[in-house]
């Protein structure tokens, strides 16, 4: 395994980890344990995390809780490892933000759009804050508060078949974003009929195949874009998009507003964070209602 990690200390409660790691597809990892409470946001790629019983897994679409003292191991489903944020929080900040959900102890939030833009949003304030602590704090509580406002619980189900076949068609979107193949070609890989596929997907997942590929898409091109990316046209070939109109429409329809706003916001920005970002896709929104 190849893992490379970047750490920024923010006082004694938050600390945020990048880290690009290489692993190739794996079955369980090691027991790990004694970690403090920590949100994962995965910006490419996906894992999962056991949980005694229970797998969650993390990917665009999903951030993972990992709460204090939890034991868990680590698998990987593909071979194309995974870049995520990790946010560590001491004890009092992960009560303060976390504390309605504690009694759950374990738990998996499914991300909205706006959600991915806030992550691409603090993403990019990692990048760009040259060590100011306060924009990055700042940016990852944003990140915080907006995906638990708007995340909606992932429970895994008890069908252990069901989640399996959800987690193999998890794998197989991941491996290439830029893949058009029909359910019928994915459901002969996993081994299950296309009808079997689609319902386990849906129970599992909460999202039909095609709305979870068109998010993953819409996360990578957030990121890209975040990145600097401002050939939109070739950024679509490469992600799959039928055209540079369909990419427009798509983050119009989920997001709220088109790709080149979102690139203007950053360029111009001096300090983009989270809070920011909110703020900027508000007002474009509330212009074209």
């Amino acid at each position: 395994m190849t893992s490379h990690a970047r750490q920024l200390p923010i006082g004694s409660k938050l600390i945020i980890h990048e880290i690009h790691c290489q692993s190739p597809r794996s079955g369980r990892g090691p027991l790990r344990g004694g970690e403090a409470t920590h949100l994962v946001f995965v910006r490419r790629g996906a894992f999962a995390s056991h949980v005694g019983s229970r797998e969650y897994i993390a990917d665009p679409c999903t951030a993972l809780i990992a709460w204090e003292e939890t034991e868990y191991r680590i698998s990987h489903p593909g071979d194309a490892g995974d870049d995520c944020t990790v946010l560590e929080l001491g004890p009092e900040l992960a009560h303060e933000i976390l504390g309605r959900l504690e009694p759950r102890r374990d738990f998996a939030m499914q991300l909205s759009p706006q959600v991915q833009a806030a992550y691409a949003a603090l993403w990019t304030v990692l990048a760009r804050a040259h060590g100011d602590v306060l924009a990055c704090e700042e940016a990852a509580l944003e990140l915080m508060f907006s995906a638990l406002d708007s995340a909606r619980p992932r429970i895994p189900a008890a069908t252990k078949s069901r989640r399996a076949t959800a987690l193999a068609a998890i794998e197989l979107l991941n491996d290439d974003l830029a893949a058009n193949r029909p359910v019928s070609a994915l459901a002969e890989e996993i081994g299950c009929s296309p009808s079997h596929l689609m319902h386990a997907f849906r129970a599992e997942i909460g999202a039909t195949l095609r709305g979870y590929r068109l998010q993953l898409r819409l996360a990578a091109a957030l990121h890209r874009i975040a990145a600097g990316e401002d050939n939109l046209a070739g950024l679509a070939a490469e992600l799959g998009f039928a055209s540079h109109a369909h990419l427009t429409d798509t983050f119009a329809h989920l997001v709220g507003i088109p790709p080149r706003d979102v690139r203007a916001w950053i360029q111009r920005d001096k300090d983009p964070s989270a809070s920011s970002m909110r703020r900027f896709l508000e007002a474009r929104i509330h212009r074209r209602a």
